[in-house]
């Protein structure tokens, strides 16, 4: 079957778009420097700083639980709750890129890929039809009709991650690797586990400092930004290498696992603000599943 030149190049622009478009946001909007900032820690006295890092993490876990199991809304009133909590940090600018990259690359994502019966399962048989690829864009696992319900379950699934993503984030922002090593070890995460949580948040934000630094130096030395780019991946590839030696070696010169417990200087007591964090979300997640199973709030995204 043949095409029309235009529906040609209008389905190749769509579909590249939805690719280059996330690169953009990730490697020039966003940058290096914007991850480094997503994932570092914020040295502020607000209230986060001041929870037990033990709540946090319960809190988390329980925000995926209702986020999985509730219709699409409920994640994003959870979503625009923990947005509010970045604007006493001073990151909502690049919490608002990171979001917007989340929603639009999920909800392109599932809307041209998701199949068709699903779609007619959760919307019924009545779908709007948007665009029409050709249809040997199936060997890419496009769906060859693009709907208007496909773009809507895309952002309702979307939604429901968006609220774990910024909690999670919250947590980088306002726990120390110290404070994590404890909250953990109240869990009795073994410590093989917590060794390579910890070495994770030391390490990730110092990449992109490394990385940031190394592309900066080649743009310097008058390079192409594009070229600058992919130029700063060796030296910073360099930089994985050596860490990981010396934290081998500091691993193995601190008798690292030679014990299955750890000893701790001091201990951080769950305060009164603590317990009532804790109690209240346990609380309402009951309610949630409670009203989830008994059908008032669908258990499904749904129109």
């Amino acid at each position: 079957m043949s095409y029309p030149l235009i529906n040609v190049i209008i389905s190749w622009y769509l579909y590249l778009f939805g690719v280059t478009f996330l690169v953009y946001i990730l490697f020039v909007a966003l940058g290096v420097k914007g991850f480094k900032e997503l994932t570092t820690y914020v040295e502020k006295k607000t209230l986060l700083h001041r929870i037990n890092p033990l709540t946090k993490i319960i809190i988390l876990l329980l925000v995926t639980i209702v986020a999985s199991q509730s219709i699409w809304w409920i994640g994003a009133t959870l979503g625009v709750i923990a947005f509010s909590l970045f604007i006493p940090l001073k990151r909502v600018k690049v919490v608002s890129l990171f979001t917007f990259m989340q929603v639009f690359g999920m909800t392109w994502g599932f809307a041209i890929y998701t199949s068709p019966s699903l779609i007619q399962q959760l919307f019924g048989n009545k779908l709007t039809t948007i665009w029409v690829f050709p249809s040997y864009f199936i060997y890419f696992g496009v769906v060859p009709d693009l709907t208007l319900q496909a773009l809507i379950y895309g952002f309702q699934v979307a939604m429901r991650v968006w609220s774990m993503f910024l909690f999670s984030i919250l947590i980088l922002m306002t726990t120390t690797t110290s404070e994590v090593i404890r909250a953990l070890s109240k869990f009795k995460v073994p410590l093989s586990i917590t060794f390579a949580i910890t070495i994770a948040m030391i390490s990730i934000p110092r990449i992109f400092e490394i990385a940031d630094t190394a592309y900066k130096i080649q743009v310097m030395r008058g390079e192409n930004k594009f070229i600058a780019f992919f130029q700063s991946i060796i030296p910073t590839t360099i930089f994985l290498f050596k860490s990981a030696k010396i934290t081998g070696i500091s691993a193995e010169t601190r008798c690292f696992m030679a014990k299955k417990e750890r000893t701790e200087l001091y201990d951080m007591p769950l305060t009164s603000v603590d317990k009532v964090i804790i109690t209240t979300g346990i609380l309402l997640t009951a309610i949630d599943l409670y009203l989830v199973a008994i059908g008032l709030i669908p258990a499904i995204p749904f129109h």
